[in-house]
């Protein structure tokens, strides 16, 4: 399975998660927000991706951020339209997460801060934290959970037993606060379960890019909100 292919997993699951919440939000209808939980483990995939193989990564950061931008209007007028509080949109989700490994990757191989590795390392994974924290802080969709999730892609990208603890692990512990609440435990179960269940397509990826589709979620994701606002 390509990059492409992948992509569009995600987006078909993302908008049947959204017009579950926008539109419908009956409980006969609950199986689309479970599908839905497929998708944003794909997108912090493929941003764990796109960092391994991105050649500009200023670039990348600086077209994260003006998408993320873009969005926020569509994305707020979607909450409005649930209604719902405010929260920044995944787009700043994706963009901590991508400076969460740059700084990773920054620090961990610096000589400056000192010259045994092991020291450099605790030092990066305590900013990720907090780059994640801040997640959390600036309320971003899927927030500290979020970004915690794209680095464990990345930071496991050699090991599928790794990487299906972690996701596993994140996915539970960001349900838990949920579950705790009354008659949600099973609902929030089934949810976390269907978000593990994205690691069937991750894994299924032949690292192949496919048919070039380099801003169909840049375009879909906004297009998309707006729609579903004005419905």
């Amino acid at each position: 399975m390509n990059s492409f292919t992948l992509k569009i997993i995600a987006l078909i699951t993302m908008l049947c998660d959204h017009i579950y919440c926008a539109v419908l939000l009956e409980p006969k209808y609950f199986f689309l927000n479970c599908i839905g939980r497929i998708a944003f483990p794909i997108f912090a995939f493929e941003l764990s991706q796109g960092y391994i193989y991105t050649h500009n990564k200023r670039n990348y950061i600086l077209r994260l951020l003006l998408f993320s931008i873009v969005s926020q209007i569509p994305f707020q007028l979607f909450l409005n339209s649930i209604p719902s509080s405010f929260a920044l949109n995944v787009g700043f989700t994706l963009l901590l997460g991508f400076l969460a490994i740059f700084a990773y990757e920054k620090i961990a191989h610096s000589t400056i801060l000192s010259k045994k590795v092991i020291y450099n390392k605790i030092i990066a994974f305590l900013v990720v934290f907090g780059i994640a924290s801040l997640a959390g802080v600036l309320k971003t969709d899927y927030g500290m959970y979020g970004v915690l999730l794209i680095f464990s892609f990345y930071i496991f990208r050699e090991s599928k037993i790794y990487t299906t603890c972690s996701v596993v692990l994140l996915t539970l512990l960001h349900f838990s606060q949920y579950m705790l609440l009354p008659n949600l435990f099973f609902s929030q179960l089934i949810l976390a379960i269907c978000t593990c269940l994205s690691l069937c397509f991750i894994f299924l990826y032949n690292h192949k890019q496919g048919p070039k589709a380099k801003y169909l979620f840049y375009i879909f994701y906004p297009l998309h909100l707006l729609l579903l606002a004005f419905i």
